[in-house]
């Protein structure tokens, strides 16, 4: 459940960006039931201010709409692929699928939360002429460009590692199958 009263104007609309995510992505290897992989559950209840309630919630009734966005693929182990050339779109309305909801709780634990923003101290560029950027720590985070110019097409690709081998080169086979990585296509800017 998340508060979103700060993001919420007479104009909002609710998009929503599924992926497999722990359900069905790879650290569970779950078998999902729908042929697309993909499904989602929400409700947003809002309060206006002179008292009165009102609750949108995801249904087969013609109001939702699915489709296609920039994220081509997330995976907590494979990392992310975004396209930034893609325009989001609704392609078709969405069905309703009949799942089990009886193991359907709210998150158990602590909230994910941003607790600091780190930047490298040091760029290095390996015997095998691989640049690293090496954030001093081993940490639990995701990349954030603050600016990028770049033309149509050009690729940021970032794959992730904890250590270098003992030569000093970029190392993550202990990740075994997972691929850690980042991708970003540009678009013009």
């Amino acid at each position: 459940a998340y508060d979103v009263t700060k993001l919420l104007s007479a104009e909002s609309s609710l998009t929503v960006s599924v992926a497999a995510g722990w359900y069905a992505g790879g650290i569970a290897r779950k078998h999902f039931p729908l042929e697309n992989g993909f499904a989602l559950i929400a409700e947003l209840d809002i309060t206006y201010t002179d008292g009165e309630k009102e609750s949108v919630v995801t249904s087969d009734d013609g109001t939702w709409f699915c489709g296609s966005g920039n994220i081509l693929a997330a995976d907590i182990y494979n990392g992310e692929i975004y396209d930034a050339r893609v325009t989001p779109k609704a392609e078709g309305k969405v069905r309703e699928h009949v799942l089990d909801k009886s193991q359907l709780v709210l998150q158990d634990g602590e909230n994910v939360v941003e607790h600091d923003v780190f930047a490298p101290i040091a760029k290095i560029v390996t015997p095998s002429g691989d640049t690293v950027l090496d954030f001093g720590c081993n940490i639990t985070g995701y990349p954030f460009f603050e600016k990028l110019h770049a033309k149509d097409g050009e690729i940021v690709d970032l794959s992730f590692a904890e250590v270098l081998d003992k030569d000093g080169n970029f190392y993550n086979a202990n990740y075994r199958k997972a691929e850690c990585r980042f991708n970003y296509t540009c678009r013009d800017g």
